[in-house]
């Protein structure tokens, strides 16, 4: 049996075969077909086509397409804790997307050097509203692990309103940067509340990730 998240995960590779009006991150792939932009429900004796389907990211600035030129550092839509700024050219390009830009997140629990110490925890986190408490929410993001230490390891967490949903050890396999893609279903605890991703180290551990392409909806469960 397969799990809500793998379900979740064929949900939005099949929202690459239709018209799908996103706020964020998931975009559209191109279609060869015209049966492609509509989808049909049969009922018992009647059969109805509807309009292009519509799936709203309540995320704002998902793929940190709308920077601040004068300051990295300022990332729109987002409360910022510890070192955390959006770099250009490393972004996450598997999905199609020509957008470049993503978030580099640094977390260190070493003692500092010559160099302004990092603190232990990063996180970027996005005030929500108007969210559905009866509804599942599939979470969709890419993280990539730039730096990390073999042992003390640092620990990857996602959260909304407090309910942590996702979490993961950073580990460093290799020198080439590679992609994680991490979808989740989960509940909202109320609706209001934050969502955030954020990276801790304990002492002796040190990260470095970036994050792309996030996305969060109830119109895929």
């Amino acid at each position: 049996m397969r799990s809500h998240s793998a379900l979740a995960l064929t949900a939005l590779a099949i929202l690459g075969n239709f018209d799908v009006a996103l706020a964020g991150p998931c975009k559209p792939h191109a279609t060869t077909t015209d049966t492609s932009a509509t989808v049909t429900t049969a009922g018992p004796t009647t059969s109805e086509t509807n309009g292009p389907l519509v799936v709203k990211n309540v995320i704002g600035n998902g793929n940190f397409a709308v920077r601040d030129p004068t300051n990295p550092s300022n990332i729109p839509n987002y409360t910022i804790e510890g070192e955390c700024q959006i770099v250009e050219n490393k972004g996450y390009t598997g999905d199609g997307s020509t957008e470049r830009g993503c978030v580099e997140m640094q977390a260190s629990n070493q003692p500092p050097g010559r160099k302004r110490a990092i603190g232990n925890v990063v996180s970027i986190s996005q005030q929500l509203d108007s969210l559905d408490t009866k509804k599942k929410y599939t979470v969709r993001f890419f993280y990539a692990v730039i730096t990390a230490s073999s042992v003390n390891v640092c620990t990857l967490t996602a959260s909304i309103g407090g309910h942590v949903f996702y979490t993961s050890t950073i580990l460093s396999i290799g020198t080439a940067i590679d992609w994680n893609t991490v979808v989740e279903q989960t509940d909202v605890p109320s609706t209001e509340g934050a969502f955030s991703i954020g990276v801790n180290c304990p002492i002796g551990g040190v990260a470095a990730i970036y994050v792309d392409s996030i996305f969060m909806s109830n119109q895929l469960y």
